[in-house]
């Protein structure tokens, strides 16, 4: 077996929900399956093992990529924690990277779920206008009853 292997059975596991099986490969991992294995504990709400997660690959030598940052950026989304997600945005961009339309949809989303539309606009203007960020903002401004805003976006 080699990396690309170990990373098609690791898709394999956690499609089939087997967690504890996926994460007795993470020695065998590359970036790539280390990734899936952080955005599979964001979506399962586990915001310290995908930190854990996120910092065991870097101790391994290996260089997180965009992708990498925002499925650490969703674990703290899905958490509750906005500022930590947008930590790892400036993380990512202290590091070269630029975020895509998916960083900033996740920070749009974390921070209008938790009532801070002012940040969750700023951040829509940071990005500028798309499709996935304006749904984001309509949603947003849906949840705080204000149609008004949420035809303006439209």
């Amino acid at each position: 077996p080699n990396q690309i292997t170990y990373t098609a059975l690791l898709r394999a596991r956690l499609e089939a929900g087997d967690l504890a099986a996926a994460e007795r490969l993470e020695s065998h991992l590359n970036l790539v399956g280390y990734t899936l294995l952080i955005d599979a504990y964001a979506r399962l709400g586990k915001c310290v093992k995908a930190e854990e997660t996120f910092e065991a690959l870097t101790q391994r030598g290996l260089t997180p990529n965009l992708a990498t940052y925002t499925a650490l950026m969703k674990a703290y989304a899905k958490a509750h924690h906005p500022h930590k997600a947008e930590e790892v945005l400036d993380r990512l961009k202290a590091e070269g990277l630029e975020p895509n339309a998916l960083s900033y949809l996740t920070l749009i989303n974390a921070h209008s779920k938790e009532g801070d539309l002012r940040r969750a606009e700023e951040l829509y203007s940071e990005q500028g206008p798309s499709l996935a960020s304006a749904t984001a903002m309509i949603s947003a401004y849906g949840r705080a009853k204000d149609a008004a805003k949420a035809q303006e976006v439209f």
